[in-house]
């Protein structure tokens, strides 16, 4: 059931938004409470590499993750490797999305001005083998693919983060542009997929989408003070509980299924995306590895055991 109606290369459309907000941002003291029980000191995983835009675990536990300045999916195979390239060539690779099959599939924009046009639908979802890096153009059509989750049934949900449009692509590849008129930008699955959270950047909040119904609702309005925070990422852990990137503002909130946040971690130079750890490769599940556009992947550990 469709919605109900609601009353990087260098990456310039969202360069333009952190020049307009910075000011702004740095201005205001963080309305945001702090969270109660603190969290390790963050550890760097990769260092000094271009704009890392999401990440995220395969089965292995292996850690995907996308880099917009060297147009790239690279991979670490364990805890203390270095990354290699899975694939490559992927214009301004977005979000990443696992699928059933040993695969992984990235949204890709032709340029850095697709953001603003969705209507062009010039974006698309670009299906890699996790063995071979093989690639292979899954569907086009979107508006932008900036973040990307995939259901158990197939169904794909695609962010566009400075225009109002989040798409939908159906089991059969059916691509449904602008499926709900809403800004977007980092998304996520209730634990049974019938809640799809989503960031909205300017002004900072989280909305909560029923899947069955289309009905909508505000989880966590805009914080006074934090207008400007420009929400990125967004993950979830066991309990429903969420964790969101504040590109601007440079820290890690966390909220609560009532919809109460609270600043966990701060001091992260434009983070990007975020997502739990998996074990089989030595990787903390009780950690969050965070991305960001200042060329760092980072391991904030003990965010689980910080949890009220």
């Amino acid at each position: 059931m469709p919605p109900k109606a609601q009353t990087r290369t260098s990456f310039a459309p969202r360069t333009a938004i952190v020049c307009l907000g910075l000011l702004a941002a740095n201005a205001v003291q963080a309305a945001l409470p702090a969270c109660g029980r603190a969290v390790g000191t963050p550890v760097p995983v990769v260092q000094d590499a271009g704009m890392l835009e999401s990440l995220v675990f395969d089965g292995d536990g292996r850690l995907l993750f996308t880099d917009i300045s060297a147009k790239t999916v690279n991979v670490i195979a364990r805890q203390g490797a270095a990354p290699t390239v899975l694939a490559g060539q992927i214009s301004v690779p977005g979000g990443l999305a696992l699928g059933e099959q040993r695969e992984v599939y990235v949204g890709s924009s032709p340029n850095v001005l697709t953001p603003f046009f969705p209507s062009l639908g010039k974006s698309s979802l670009i299906r890699i083998d996790l063995d071979t890096g093989a690639k292979q153009t899954h569907v086009t059509g979107l508006s932008m693919g900036n973040g990307v989750v995939r259901t158990r049934d197939g169904h794909f949900y695609a962010s566009d983060d400075l225009a109002a449009s989040l798409d939908r692509v159906l089991p059969d590849k059916t691509v449904q542009r602008t499926w709900l008129k809403q800004q977007s930008n980092g998304l996520a699955l209730s634990a049974d997929q019938q809640t799809l959270f989503i960031n909205q950047s300017l002004p900072a909040k989280i909305l909560a989408l029923d899947l069955q119904t289309g009905q909508q609702r505000v989880l966590l309005p805009t914080p006074e003070g934090e207008y400007f925070s420009f929400l990125d990422g967004l993950t979830i852990d066991s309990t429903g509980t969420l964790y969101a990137a504040a590109y601007l503002s440079g820290d890690i909130w966390r909220i609560s299924p009532s919809g109460q946040a609270c600043i966990l971690a701060s001091g992260f130079k434009r983070p990007s995306a975020l997502a739990f750890g998996r074990p089989e490769k030595g990787f903390a599940s009780t950690s969050l590895y965070v991305t960001t556009h200042s060329g760092q992947l980072l391991e904030l550990p003990g965010v689980l055991e910080s949890r009220p």
